[in-house]
């Protein structure tokens, strides 16, 4: 998972994540635009490439039949896009970079995503176009893309300073992980920092490897209509239950520490393992939870380290952010 820094676009309450294998630490800062209607002057050209994204706006309003499209979310490998009908009705598109990921796992998540929200309905639904999950096309003239439609959630991230928003995640993530468990085996790889076995002999994980939603985050939820939806399973792959509790909380505690937060971190710990190990009727060490999140933190050091192994958002992060990183890893020295 990559730590980029905070870029591109974002309006209304979709928060739709837009690039694969981060976490929280490279959440996209939140600031509106509507293609068509962005202007240079406003937004910084390296970030949101008004250019391009006028360019793609056209092409989806013709591959949409669309009367509108506005940019959400634009990042290193992908952007966001909400796709209005001549009729109102809104969904939501994902324009994929075609260098950046392999077609083949993207449609096999999707599917995923598809197979899941059929039995579990908090799960953002993928939409077909002219029978496809996954549209193969040249948005801006010289780029391919691939495009994936979703149902359109109106919704709210969850505040994670609250302690019942915190629990309600640990509750979701529980329901998830038993969800997915219903589901077929699939040929997903395993997800890149997920551990094959235990961090220390001390520990044991409960069980087998399964599919996993890869990036369970705050910004990867809508709280709507009184539920939880989960979108964006870009990451999703085969991993330990274990390593998904922590990896959720890794990203809140790395939010709160570059924010200066002391207090966030520690309720919402509380909280979200309540809210998991009540839902889910299972229970680990939490000493397990802890040494898989210095794990974690490892990952990002040894990312710093040696930059050419990184996701792109650490490859192509500015200076600054990547002393921030180097600040954070620093307070976890072992």
């Amino acid at each position: 998972m990559g730590e980029g820094p905070p870029i591109g676009l974002r309006c209304g309450n979709w928060t739709h994540g837009t690039e694969p294998n981060r976490n929280t630490d490279q959440r996209f800062a939140p600031r509106s635009g509507e293609i068509g209607n962005i202007n240079t002057e406003q937004h910084d050209p390296a970030d949101c490439q008004a250019g391009r994204v006028n360019q793609r706006s056209a092409s989806l309003r013709s591959l949409f039949s669309a009367a509108r499209v506005e940019v959400l979310r634009g990042g290193h490998s992908a952007e966001v896009y909400r796709v209005t009908d001549r009729y109102g009705q809104m969904t939501a598109a994902k324009v994929h970079d075609a260098g950046t990921l392999d077609r083949a796992e993207l449609a096999q998540r999707v599917d995923v995503q598809a197979r899941l929200a059929a039995i579990h309905p908090v799960v953002c639904r993928p939409l077909t176009l002219e029978g496809r999950y996954v549209t193969d096309a040249v948005l801006d003239g010289h780029s391919p893309s691939h495009i994936v439609r979703f149902e359109w959630i109106d919704g709210l991230e969850p505040d994670v300073t609250e302690a019942g928003a915190a629990a309600g995640m640990g509750t979701a993530l529980a329901a998830l992980h038993l969800a997915l468990r219903e589901l077929a085996p699939s040929v997903l790889p395993t997800i890149a920092t997920a551990p094959t076995t235990p961090p220390s002999s001390r520990w044991k994980f409960t069980g087998s490897p399964q599919l996993l939603h890869g990036d369970f985050i705050s910004a990867n939820l809508l709280s709507s209509d009184g539920a939880l939806r989960i979108v964006d399973f870009d990451d999703c792959g085969s991993g330990h239950i274990e390593f998904e509790v922590a990896n959720a909380l890794y990203s809140v505690m790395f939010d709160a520490e570059v924010a200066g937060d002391a207090t966030t971190y520690r309720s919402f710990r509380r909280a979200f393992v309540s809210g998991y190990f009540d839902s889910a009727r299972i229970e680990f060490a939490e000493g397990l939870i802890d040494e898989l999140i210095d794990q974690r933190i490892e990952t990002l050091r040894g990312w710093l380290a040696e930059p050419i192994s990184a996701p792109i958002g650490i490859r192509n992060a500015s200076t600054e952010w990547l002393d921030m990183l180097a600040g954070f890893v620093a307070g976890h020295q072992r």
